[in-house]
């Protein structure tokens, strides 16, 4: 579990309060004895009988001797001390971080894997015994106990390590970027990502990404580091998050994320100093590989961030007349709405339905609160996507030069020789021949040319669902949320369903998190903002895991 007070100089003077009244309090009455021995009622709970095995369990992880937790859980001592912060971060559900929530609005249908929430009978647990004066009881009851083991992945057949490491100092966060490279010598495919934090003290989350141009290794040079907030301003998507206490991922069997040879990655890790300069940090990303193309294959996506209402965009508070992507200085609860359709032409390829893995919701500073639903198409007709017209633009000069080609051969043949002809016919056709390619269909253009009926996917894929609503979003504790299901029960999406995402800020001085990054910029007051990779700009992005069955499988 992280840290139970926010990580900066304020919250641990608050700490250091709490510790104080704790310790206080010890001094004017003496610890009750055992469970059961006079002045402790037999049903009263106490650390070692009833709250270590809770602590050891789901908060250990972060609260160690060592951790970015700051203070070790599992010292009787300490977690007495700490009792009163304790009972109000796990009253509040602000610990163990985890933001999606089940509410009245959304209700998504499949448990979470790995999901750290106290149960209801914990929490009581827990509060019953800080109620109660936190008594420690007999240490024989908690003897047998050890803190959960690091979770690992179950091969590790790459760790890539940073060139250069990082050392965090001062009293201001860092975002910095590490160019990665796999090396990789043919096209492979990850089955499994974990972070192991260098220095756990100052590494508060991190996220990877694709660098297919290598990017990120040119903006680094020598020092072999950036600066980056956002994406690390690289082309690629994001592959993985992490968190103090996250686990590591291991996308499901037969299943993986394609990595295309001499392709790079780039990781940004969010660091938060403690003051004085902390040892250097070289925080390790361990894959699990293969070179062998799956049955599904995971594309990691970022859908969202639209500026316009053709990109989806809908209309919302202060637009002014324009639909646009503006949280005004001042405004507590602005939101924006986005919506992007999953084309018609993964119809034409053969998909009948994608499966939902897992879902991230992603804003800035002031996001507050997103929700992320999937609306159901109203109609099961395909029209033809590409017109008589559009062949006899484009079929010419595809035969001339790429005649003997298919499939990605085809494809880079094409946009090598045929630009201009592939800017004269329509982005729909242009998206459904490339869909046909992927799906290795002999015949190019039938599939696009003619109009069909939908298939209706599977089972409940008409209905209408919820993946993900984090009400309480917070920046500092952002994750991949997977569901605990077999591919064949995870949610679906079809072609034509509708996916929505609705984002809700303060951009207000009501906001702390705002307040602390507009001084670190130097400023004393809210400003307009859009969307941007920028420190103090925003973002409206849902993340998504996708499975979609490789042809032939």
């Amino acid at each position: 579990m992280p840290p139970l007070t926010s990580l900066n100089v304020t919250a641990r003077v608050t700490t250091a309060l709490f510790v104080v009244a704790a310790a206080l309090s010890v001094g004017c009455e003496s610890d009750p004895g055992p469970a059961g021995t006079s002045g402790q009622s037999a049903a009263t709970p106490t650390f070692h009988k009833d709250v270590a095995p809770i602590f050891f369990d789901k908060c250990a992880s972060c609260h160690v001797d060592g951790a970015i937790g700051q203070f070790d859980i599992t010292k009787p001592d300490v977690a007495k001390l700490m009792a009163p912060a304790i009972g109000k971060s796990v009253a509040s559900g602000r610990m163990p971080p985890w933001g999606a929530q089940e509410t009245a609005d959304c209700a998504p249908n499949k448990p979470w894997l790995n999901d750290p929430r106290l149960t209801d009978a914990e929490k009581d647990t827990v509060a019953a015994w800080v109620a109660s004066g936190a008594p420690l009881g007999n240490p024989a009851d908690s003897k047998g106990l050890t803190a959960a083991k690091a979770q690992a992945l179950s091969r590790v057949d790459l760790s890539l390590v940073p060139t250069q490491g990082f050392v965090a100092k001062g009293t201001t966060d860092s975002f910095i970027c590490f160019p990665l490279d796999p090396k990789l010598t043919e096209d492979s495919w990850i089955q499994g990502i974990h972070f192991v934090a260098g220095n756990p003290l100052v590494a508060h989350h991190a996220l990877l990404f694709l660098d297919p141009t290598g990017a990120a290794a040119k903006k680094a040079g020598k020092q072999g580091w950036y600066v980056g907030f956002g994406s690390c301003q690289t082309q690629g998507g994001l592959v993985a998050g992490w968190a103090p206490g996250g686990v590591p991922i291991e996308l499901p069997e037969g299943s993986g994320l394609a990595i295309k040879k001499g392709q790079r990655l780039v990781m940004q890790v969010h660091y938060h100093p403690i003051g004085e300069a902390a040892a250097e940090d070289k925080t390790t990303v361990q894959l699990k590989m293969t070179n062998k193309k799956p049955a599904y294959d995971v594309r990691a996506t970022l859908i969202g961030n639209a500026r316009k209402a053709s990109q989806g965009l809908l209309p919302g508070p202060n637009d002014n007349g324009k639909v646009q992507f503006s949280i005004p200085a001042g405004e507590a609860n602005h939101a924006e709405t986005i919506q992007w359709t999953m084309p018609l032409s993964y119809a034409k390829g053969g998909i009948s339905h994608v499966r939902v893995l897992g879902v991230a919701s992603h804003m800035h500073y002031l996001g507050k609160d997103m929700r992320i639903w999937v609306e159901r198409r109203s109609s099961d007709a395909a029209p033809s996507l590409c017109t008589d017209k559009d062949k006899g633009k484009l079929d010419p000069c595809i035969t001339k030069n790429c005649g003997d080609k298919t499939g990605d051969a085809l494809s880079s043949c094409a946009i090598g020789s045929c630009i201009a002809e592939l800017q004269s016919v329509g982005q729909s056709c242009v998206g459904c021949l490339a869909e046909v390619l992927k799906s290795g269909k002999s015949d190019l253009w039938g599939p696009c040319l003619a109009s069909s009926t939908l298939a209706p996917g599977p089972t409940g894929s008409d209905k209408a669902m919820c993946l993900l609503h984090t009400p309480e979003f917070d920046f500092s504790w952002q994750r991949f949320y997977t569901y605990d299901a077999p591919i064949e029960q995870l949610p679906a999406m079809r072609p034509g369903d509708t996916l929505k995402m609705k984002c809700v800020f303060d951009n207000s001085m009501k906001n702390a998190t705002l307040v602390k990054a507009l001084a670190d910029e130097g400023k004393t007051a809210p400003v307009d903002v859009t969307v941007g990779d920028e420190t103090l700009d925003e973002m409206c992005l849902t993340g998504l895991y996708l499975l979609f069955k490789n042809p032939g499988n």
